[in-house]
């Protein structure tokens, strides 16, 4: 930046409230602030590294106010009070410099302070914290200082926080005359020129047309920045979104398996329980002597239904086949198996022949699991 372009950022009225208390006043121009990353203590969290994206720089510009006291190095807090303000701020823009947004702050300095080596900038701000796995996300408050210093003995939070330009004593009135006549257009300076329009309030679209605007390369190049920083923001918004989204995907999954895990045990119990009565109500239903009921509910123990409520259904097919595993194993053991009774055969009695047939002692032993180890029960 040329000193002489320092000026085009101080509002007329603030020029001429400087210029009415200081003939020859200094004005330096410093990046306050630039997209990326910055270091530097935050109150009651130490040195943060904070990341600063394009749209948190643009708040901070936004933040910037003319008037703002500029002090000669930081405190231990940001507090004024003990402080002697060495300028103040009086201008500001919005550039892209090195490619990266930044917010440049202009101050005025005193004349007592003019010899000090001040070429490094650092605001003292109320600044807001997201953190981001480590890295804090960093967006402003209310600026309530700016600290220069030197680059020997101080280093900026931000890397491009220094002094970009400096000028003094500006002309005085617009336009000149020579020999009583106004100056010809060749002989105004830019200076001069920017002065007159600042004076007069004279807005740039005042001058041009939008298209002549837009055509300007400065402002051109500044559009496409935005544009791009934009659309870099958005995707880099929506990984984020997709990153969260993926994470909490997995947690809700882990958690719908836990939960069907313990609802499948639940029904399991609730299975077991049904099990008993429906064991009794299908061997009355099937007529099974008492050596195939020791049999089959010796080995029921660990027979778990899979949907509580067809327990009956399962435990029906299940019995199918214990019914022939007990007639294998008789066989195996040359057991001799009862048979159950046909329909209408009655005990000398009267008792119809069935359930409370008596097997014959002895071998009939074998066919209990309980009395047998070669019999393997359900697993």
């Amino acid at each position: 930046m040329a000193g002489t372009d320092i000026l085009s950022l101080i509002p007329a009225s603030e020029y001429e409230r400087i210029k009415g208390e200081d003939k020859k006043p200094v004005f330096k121009a410093y990046v306050v602030g630039q997209e990326g990353i910055s270091t530097g203590r935050v109150e009651g969290a130490g040195n943060v590294v904070k990341r600063w994206l394009a749209t948190a720089i643009q708040k901070l510009h936004d933040k910037i106010r003319f008037g703002t006291k500029v002090f000669h190095n930081h405190a231990e807090t940001n507090r004024h009070e003990g402080r002697t303000a060495i300028g103040e701020i009086v201008g500001k823009a919005l550039k892209m410099i090195d490619d990266r947004m930044s917010a440049v702050a202009v101050a005025y300095i005193k004349p007592a302070y003019r010899r000090l080596p001040l070429d490094v900038a650092s605001i003292e701000a109320d600044i807001r914290l997201r953190d981001d796995d480590g890295v804090y996300d960093a967006d402003v408050g209310e600026i309530t200082g700016v600290a220069l210093g030197s680059s020997a003995t101080s280093k900026p939070g931000f890397a491009g926080a220094t002094l970009l330009a400096q000028i003094q004593e500006f002309a005085d009135g617009w336009p000149r005359t020579t020999h009583g006549r106004r100056t010809m257009e060749n002989e105004l300076t830019i200076e001069e020129v920017r002065q007159f329009l600042k004076a007069k309030k004279i807005m740039p679209s005042d001058v041009y047309d939008v298209g002549s605007l837009t055509d300007d390369p400065a402002l051109k190049g500044y559009i496409d920045s935005v544009k791009k920083q934009a659309v870099g923001e958005k995707r880099a918004h929506l990984e984020r979104e997709g990153a969260v989204f993926d994470k909490e995907k997995k947690e809700w999954e882990a958690k719908e398996a836990d939960y069907k895990k313990k609802l499948g045990e639940r029904d399991a119990e609730i299975g077991k329980t049904k099990v008993p009565q429906a064991f009794e109500k299908l061997a009355k239903e099937r007529k099974l002597t008492d050596q195939q009921r020791k049999f089959i509910s010796s080995r029921l123990d660990k027979f778990t239904p899979v949907d509580p409520a067809k327990t009956e259904e399962e435990l029906a097919k299940r019995m199918d086949s214990e019914i022939d595993e007990f007639k294998r194993t008789a066989a195996v053991f040359g057991v001799k198996v009862d048979e159950p009774p046909a329909a209408g055969d009655k005990k000398p009695g009267g008792e119809p022949e069935g359930d409370k047939r008596t097997p014959p002692e002895g071998d009939a032993k074998y066919l209990d699991p309980a009395f047998n180890p070669m019999i393997p029960k359900v697993g």
